[in-house]
């Protein structure tokens, strides 16, 4: 495959997950992936973890390889299945630790309430990320600072396709970015429901869809049509471009998220997600390092069950209102 993709077809495909969901194949009783090797335990997969790593780059020097874990604190993150003499990830991280070029979290938050969910990009990630940067560094040896994470499946997990998830949405992204993601993948695209579980989430219709946007199934709306991830992630496309830099941002206000990019071009642009699903969030906006200019910010909302991003708003780089459940990204020129 590697030959036929980057040899023969020229593809240049850089980045290879060698397995989905391994520990999902039985090694701990739960099963949801297919797996016909006789052992299904983590001492067989980082083994032939190995021997993928020699024959694909046998073919392609190039390419990066990266090894299946478990998120740091979730299931089956501490027990020791059959034929192992520790847990998944410190099994395939001591056999194979220095030989990848990345490992692989898939991160589902399971919240209890919409408020709950909202907390998780600050709260279950950090513990995620840190557990795995700690695996990195005790066994990548003196490769560690190479070894890069991707997240190469998200989602909140409730409330797909309401108004929650589309503040959850860019939240995720940016705060696992800042955390030291190379890579973050939300599942997915264009998902599917089976309409039997349709329920009201803050007086839109949640259709039990993990999409960003409609399937078209009977009960939603037009295929394709976006949902409140959607226009959430496209809200990051305002804070910044590849090439530009993620800075340091904080907020002492809980129900408010604040993250920041340095631009290639000197501005420096702050985006908002007010979670407070009543009351409006007045902020005060000081900077380290950077003057704003005379010339007045542009600004780009989203606000609850939009169908859109509006731009315009309050034109100032050191206060706006965010409204209830929205977001805003203020871009400040120097």
């Amino acid at each position: 495959w590697v030959k036929y993709a980057n040899v023969t077809k020229g593809y240049g495909v850089k980045y290879w997950e060698i397995g989905n969901e391994i520990p999902g194949n039985g090694e701990y009783v739960a099963q949801w992936e297919y797996d016909n090797h006789a052992s299904h335990s983590a001492t067989t997969y980082a083994n032939n973890l190995l021997q993928f790593i020699s024959a694909m780059k046998a073919v392609d020097p190039s390419i990066k390889i990266g090894a299946v874990l478990v998120p740091p604190g979730t299931w089956p993150d501490g027990i020791v299945g059959p034929g192992d003499t520790q847990d998944w990830n410190d099994t395939v991280m001591s056999i194979a630790g220095t030989k990848v070029d990345f490992v692989i979290d898939h991160i589902y938050p399971n919240p209890t309430s919409e408020a709950d969910l909202l907390t998780k990009p600050q709260t279950f990630n950090s513990a995620i990320m840190s557990g795995t940067h700690a695996l990195i560094n005790k066994y990548a040896g003196a490769n560690a600072p190479n070894v890069g994470i991707a997240v190469t499946e998200t989602n909140g997990s409730k409330y797909s396709d309401t108004a929650p998830q589309g503040l959850f949405a860019p939240d995720q992204y940016l705060t696992l970015m800042e955390e030291g993601a190379f890579n973050i993948d939300w599942w997915d695209l264009r998902n599917g429901t089976d309409c039997s579980n349709l329920t009201t989430v803050d007086g839109a219709t949640e259709y039990n869809d993990g999409g960003m946007v409609s399937s078209g199934a009977s009960c939603e709306p037009a295929v394709n049509t976006p949902f409140p991830s959607y226009y959430g992630t496209q809200m990051i496309s305002k804070l910044g471009s590849p090439g530009d830099t993620l800075v340091a941002a904080a907020s002492s206000n809980p129900l408010v998220s604040a993250h920041a990019v340095k631009r290639a071009n000197g501005d420096v642009d702050v985006m908002l997600i007010n979670k407070d699903p009543n009351n409006a969030a007045t902020v005060s906006l000081d900077y380290s390092g950077f003057t704003p200019g005379q010339s007045r910010p542009t600004v780009y909302s989203y606000k609850e069950n939009g169908t859109s991003i509006t731009p315009g708003g309050v034109r100032s780089a050191t206060r706006q209102t965010v409204p209830p459940y929205s977001i805003v990204v203020v871009q400040v020129h120097p």
